[in-house]
């Protein structure tokens, strides 16, 4: 290897893997020992309450800065390994390190299942809160990782918050892959027996099919799920036609890939909010917030705004017309507020 070139996803992957005491642990993640400890024995979040897109409030764990710093360090080194692993099911949380690949993406999720005649969805309840502290230390016991009993419950500290995955932990994403590994391979073989399409992207699962989904073959499907310790949310479970509107996580997929209506919709009276009340009124809108925003909710608010206007453009191309005119008015709101 020339000096200079960043090592590949695998020998990253190895150096996670090699660890073997604390020392080693603290040095990979370029952190004193002591400050790890700490870190590991009493972890700093700030928690604030987001509202769901259609019911309840969804709890976020903002992690202090350095155990951000760590996390985040962490997780690259966990996306290595698991990018090592063969799962052609799972396509959210998965960044494309290996370039010869196919990239893993909300969009290549829903392709998938583009001119079905029959699509079965479904969304797993509070994914992450399921995710217990137990199982992130069976993760780190088993394979790949084969960890000692003292560097598996060292990470699963650091990882965990209350006993379990935190809404906002940088490790948490990847983390939920790994703790849908035997899932993803029992619904996988599931569908492959029964002329199936599968996919999961994050807490979302869609099955697709040219032919109608028997009672037996939804029994089947609940079954390694809740078997896997998961639970399935009732209000989330749509079975659809070709002849009625298809979506697979946002993307309709009747005869290609294309954004939902009310998507764009939601985004101009968004932006429309913004123009006419300002940014924080918008965001206190949004969030539907008893006062004024916190520094946090207004990043928040910004990221997911820009982050939706991508998505539009990801989907339906960066030339298309709707994109250009959504992107350019937050850009325009964006200088306002910074002037």
């Amino acid at each position: 290897m020339k000096r200079g070139k960043p090592p590949g996803y695998r020998e990253n992957a190895a150096q996670l893997l090699a660890i073997s005491n604390h020392q080693e642990l603290a040095s990979l993640l370029y952190v004193s020992l002591s400050d790890l400890e700490s870190l590991i024995n009493k972890p700093s979040y700030t928690e604030f309450r987001i509202k769901k897109k259609r019911h309840g409030e969804r709890l976020i764990h903002d992690p202090s800065p350095m155990l951000k710093t760590v996390l985040k360090r962490l997780s690259f080194y966990l996306n290595a390994v698991y990018t090592t692993m063969q799962n052609d099911h799972a396509y959210g949380f998965i960044p494309n390190i290996d370039k010869e690949d196919t990239q893993k993406n909300i969009l290549e999720n829903a392709k998938r299942h583009i001119g079905k005649n029959h699509l079965y969805s479904l969304d797993l309840k509070n994914f992450f809160p399921t995710i217990s502290a137990r199982r992130v230390y069976q993760i780190f016991s088993e394979e790949p990782f084969r960890f000692k009993k003292e560097i598996a419950a060292a990470l699963a500290l650091l990882t965990t918050y209350r006993k379990s995955l935190p809404m906002g932990a940088n490790t948490s994403p990847i983390l939920s892959n790994f703790a849908c590994l035997e899932m993803d391979a029992g619904l996988a073989k599931l569908s492959k027996n029964s002329d199936l399409e599968y996919t999961r992207y994050a807490d979302d699962l869609t099955f697709s099919s040219n032919l109608p989904f028997t009672n037996q073959l939804k029994t089947d499907i609940r079954e390694i799920i809740e078997r896997q310790g998961f639970r399935i949310n009732e209000r989330k479970v749509r079975e659809r036609s070709r002849h009625r509107r298809q979506v697979v996580t946002g993307i309709k997929v009747n005869e290609k890939p294309n954004v939902d209506r009310t998507y764009i919709r939601n985004l101009r009276a968004l932006l429309h909010d913004w123009r006419l009340n300002g940014l924080k009124e918008a965001v206190r809108h949004h969030f539907d917030l008893p006062g004024l925003p916190t520094y946090g909710q207004v990043g928040l608010f910004l990221a997911s705004t820009e982050g939706k206007i991508s998505f539009v453009g990801f989907v339906r191309g960066r030339e298309d017309g709707v994109y250009l005119k959504l992107s350019g008015e937050f850009r325009e709101l964006r200088i306002r507020k910074e002037g």
